[in-house]
């Protein structure tokens, strides 16, 4: 049931006293965008007087810089047709004369109506962002126009502070709630009779810019009669939120102080937000010194299965050194899947995308799920009855389900129940507005959700940094939820995480939608490709990869040359590309990398076969030169089947 909210009246004195001592800019608009009055402040702020912003509403576009234009002229010129939720917030820079960008202003325009509900007009209030941004002292603030009574159309602020959504508050000099206005009874939780019984330390917690007085109240620091920062209020239900607080002293026309404006904006979300986007800052910096970690480790793997496998082959089975070289080649291989995990985080894993639904991951997912649970822990799959279409890598996306589900079983003590369920969903742009790496559109939504013993706050924080662990030791590798993280990340998607101890944990995943075609399967067998007479550049800066390469193509037929970098490269390929049919590129590399490299090249010779090879991935560089005419792409460390069948397959391709 919606509560009825009826605010405090407020003191006619008060509303022009309260408008007299505003450090914002203020005007108001008649429903059809007129502008009929404004504060003095306007011209600190738009560099022209109050009596030359009244008129018509096309004065916006002399003083809105012109990259903003598109974006705040309609809301500013017609502002009834642009208002959400009868208001609407802008962000926008005004210029001068000349039409150099002054200051950077945040705008809030808020419906004006009457007792019977019909619209009159808009109020728009404008702070300055320069300044704050900048750490200057703003200017002072300015009066509102002189008195408005006995002009046309004059306006009963009262009536308009009622229905704006800053929080206002008025108090008298002892700090009693005199006004309060709607949307201060909301963001406190109070009813006008509550609000009534209160005072300026009953409703902000700990330090704020205020102290009683033998003549009543004072602003401390700052400027004298203004004042403003973050402060914490504490709201009826005693829950304590964050606000941005402008306090502002009101004095009568002979300078006695007469009472004090508090107008408060809960910056909840916008703590969030930038919590959201250090977070994911920090772990782009940590992905990366994986990601490097793990590329030159697969460039060392590389040699070792390789050889391995080789040695494995020519040994007779059953001796000692078959199972020797077996040994080797399984902890090699157990350390290529480390790696892999690695770059999955640091979003340089390798990814084979196709377009199906999540519905089918999931459905493949809980079959090896449900052999991992115990039977005290019961599988709840909820499919969507209409699924979308997404473009991923099916078996990362599997991983991401077995790796949640799998923390799941291991944070429920005894019993319990884990539930998979997927659904469409449509985000909009307030959805995505405190969630970093969303834009509106159709998604589709995975919630994974336990009923086990949960997180507390200090551990949610750090769940999806690597090696970040609560298990005991020897338990896991920490690297499950950051995997998880960086998957979906790199599927343009994002995850977010809701835990209260004994309660339980849910994980909510939105992957974007596709509207391409369902992928059609082509796997390929793994077999040898053969052999052949060609001839082929192996460029690398390792030596082992160069060794390798020569040692596994080179009985098959084909004639080797090798190049340790892109420059030696280029020039092999100059004198000999008549003769070079096919050529290896590593994309890492000092000097001349291998996109630079092989743009070189196909200026030698614009029909240049390309094989391209990576410790990372296939990332976005390797999709772009991929997109420019490279052949194949093979990822490191790669088995002897893998790159002979490679090479003869680009070598045969007309």
């Amino acid at each position: 049931m919606t509560r009825e909210i009826t605010p405090l009246p407020m003191p006619a004195a008060v509303s022009q006293m309260m408008s007299q001592h505003s450090s914002d800019a203020m005007w108001y608009t008649d429903a059809r965008g007129k502008i009929l009055h404004a504060s003095g402040a306007v011209e600190g702020l738009l560099g022209l007087g109050p009596d030359r912003l009244i008129g018509p509403s096309r004065i916006w576009r002399r003083l809105v810089h012109p990259d903003d234009q598109a974006s705040a002229l309609p809301t500013l010129e017609s502002p009834v047709d642009h208002l959400g939720n009868d208001q609407s917030e802008l962000v926008f820079r005004v210029v001068d004369g000349e039409g150099r960008p002054t200051r950077r202003l945040r705008v809030e325009l808020s419906e004006h109506r009457d007792a019977s509900g019909r619209l009159r007009g808009v109020l728009g209030v404008a702070r300055d962002l320069t300044c704050r941004l900048a750490g200057r002292p703003e200017a002072p603030p300015h009066a509102l126009c002189d008195s408005l009574e006995g002009r046309p159309g004059a306006i009963q602020f009262e009536q308009i502070l009622r229905k704006v959504r800053a929080a206002t508050l008025v108090f008298d000099l002892e700090g009693n709630v005199t006004f309060a206005n709607e949307a201060a009874l909301e963001l406190w939780g109070l009813d006008s009779e509550a609000m009534a019984k209160t005072s300026l330390w009953d409703l902000y917690v700990a330090e704020i810019p205020v102290a009683p007085g033998a003549q009543g109240l004072s602003l401390e620091g700052g400027r004298a009669d203004h004042r403003e920062g973050e402060f914490t209020i504490r709201r009826g239900d005693g829950n304590d939120l964050p606000c941005f607080v402008s306090f502002t002293l009101i004095r009568n026309p002979a300078g006695v102080p007469t009472g004090l404006v508090a107008i408060s904006r809960d910056v909840t979300a916008d703590k969030m937000l930038q919590q959201e986007v250090l977070q994911a800052q920090k772990m782009d910096s940590v992905g990366n010194l994986a990601g490097g970690v793990a590329h030159d480790f697969n460039n060392l793997l590389a040699g070792i299965l390789g050889y391995a496998e080789m040695i494995r082959e020519s040994a007779k089975p059953g001796t000692r050194l078959h199972s020797q070289v077996e040994f080797i080649e399984a902890s090699a291989t157990r350390a290529s899947h480390l790696t892999q995990q690695l770059l999955s985080f640091s979003r340089k894993g390798k990814y084979n995308l196709r377009v199906t639904t999540l519905n089918e991951i999931v459905s493949g997912a809980k079959m090896i799920l449900e052999g991992s649970l115990p039977k005290s822990i019961l599988l709840h799959v909820d499919l969507d009855p209409d699924p979308c279409r997404i473009e991923v890598d099916p078996n990362q996306l599997a991983q991401v389900i077995l790796n949640l589900g799998l923390n799941a079983r291991d944070a429920i003590p005894r019993a319990g129940w884990i539930t998979l369920r997927v659904r469409t969903r449509r985000l909009d742009a307030d959805f995505c507005r405190d969630r970093v790496g969303l834009e509106p559109g159709t998604y589709a939504e995975l919630m994974v959700k336990d009923t086990g013993q949960g997180m507390s706050d200090e551990t949610q924080a750090h769940i999806f940094e690597p090696f970040f662990t609560t298990k005991e030791l020897n338990k896991g590798t920490g690297l499950g939820l950051s995997v998880v993280y960086g998957i979906v990340h790199n599927h343009g998607g994002h995850i977010e995480v809701h835990s209260s101890p004994g309660v339980g944990t849910q994980f909510v995943i939105h992957l974007p939608a596709t509207e391409r075609p369902i992928t059609v399967d082509e796997t390929p067998e793994d077999v040898a490709g053969d052999g052949g007479q060609e001839c082929i550049l192996v460029v690398d800066d390792e030596p082992t990869i160069r060794e390798l390469v020569t040692d596994i193509l080179q009985p098959l037929g084909y004639s080797l040359l090798r190049a340790k970098d892109g420059m030696e490269a280029i020039e092999l390929f100059t004198r000999s590309h008549g003769e070079i049919a096919l050529v290896l590129l590593d994309m890492q590399m000092p000097t001349l990398n291998g996109l630079e490299t092989f743009r070189r090249l196909r200026e030698i010779d614009p029909e240049v076969r390309v094989i391209l090879s990576s410790g990372y991935g296939m990332d976005q560089d390797i999709q772009e030169i991929i997109r420019e005419g490279v052949l194949g792409f093979i990822q490191k460390p790669y088995k002897i089947n893998e790159l002979t069948r490679i090479v003869r397959d680009c070598l045969d391709r007309q």
